[in-house]
């Protein structure tokens, strides 16, 4: 796709985007055990009493900036979410014998949807986890609000390290797709002129008609204001275009009767009837 004709592209836009963090996962722990350790969802900024299977002497976290850890009893844990990431947690009971927890801290979804609803109630945007990830899916109505909503979206994370440039787990997909035709506006109505016997034609002229759409419009017809038109009954056609392909058209008559008398009639007059 090319980028810089996005914002030609801005009626219905197909969101699908994954805003992903690395993980840590302390690798030499599950080699070594040979198994995969249970996982322990928190929320960000808020706090679970986590009861364990087994009586605590000593905690150990890798990453304690991610989610901080306190003993409260010696089978329950108070775990608060620090910032949004993963990290592991070692329990040692009073044998000393070491348990591994995967600590995953989460964004705080709930917040982030009551946002975006106030921000955007007509957008139709749907929010979810996958670990910590955020994934969001929906449609929104052009790219202004696109960029808007990754950009609250990107609030709820941790920021990206500096020397971090593309990060291999962000991935981002849209698709645009753009069905709707442009409108004309005045469009003219149906014309009748009378002009004396021996004349074989006569300049007509009207009001242009107007194109718009969310892409931009060309308009185009079969006869332009001014032409002549012989006598009889003429259709002029005029059609408006987007780059998606799209049209609309609108359509009026121009009827040139000749006089039974000699001389012409001064003017021209327009009269209604349905297209």
């Amino acid at each position: 796709m090319d980028w810089g004709h996005l914002n030609q592209l801005s009626r219905k836009l197909i969101l699908t985007v994954a805003v992903m963090i690395l993980f840590h996962v302390d690798r030499a722990t599950l080699i070594a055990q040979d198994i995969v350790p249970p996982s322990v969802p928190v929320t960000v900024n808020k706090s679970i009493i986590y009861r364990l299977g087994q009586r605590v002497k000593s905690i150990s976290v890798t990453q304690p900036e991610i989610a901080e850890v306190v003993v409260l009893t010696p089978q329950q844990v108070l775990i608060h979410g620090k910032s949004v990431g993963s990290t592991s947690l070692v329990i040692f009971d009073e044998k000393q014998v070491a348990t591994n927890y995967d600590l995953i801290v989460t964004p705080d979804l709930a917040s982030l949807r009551s946002q975006l609803r106030s921000l955007f109630p007509e957008e139709k945007v749907e929010v979810s986890a996958s670990g910590s990830a955020i994934v969001l899916r929906g449609e929104v109505s052009n790219e202004v609000v696109y960029d808007k909503v990754l950009e609250i979206a990107q609030t709820y994370l941790p920021p990206r390290p500096k020397e971090e440039v593309a990060p291999p787990a962000a991935t981002q997909t849209v698709t645009v797709i753009d069905n709707t035709p442009p409108t004309i506006a005045a469009c003219p109505q149906n014309i009748a002129v009378i002009v004396s016997y021996d004349q074989t034609g006569a300049a007509v002229s009207w009001p242009e008609p107007t194109a718009s759409d969310n892409c931009g419009a060309t308009l185009t017809s079969n006869y332009a204001s001014g032409a002549t038109f012989p006598p009889g009954t003429t259709t002029v056609t005029y059609t408006a275009s987007d780059p998606a392909g799209n049209t609309a058209s609108c359509s009026f008559t121009v009827t040139v009767n000749r006089s039974p008398n000699c001389t012409a009639l001064p003017s021209q007059s327009s009269t209604s009837s349905s297209r």
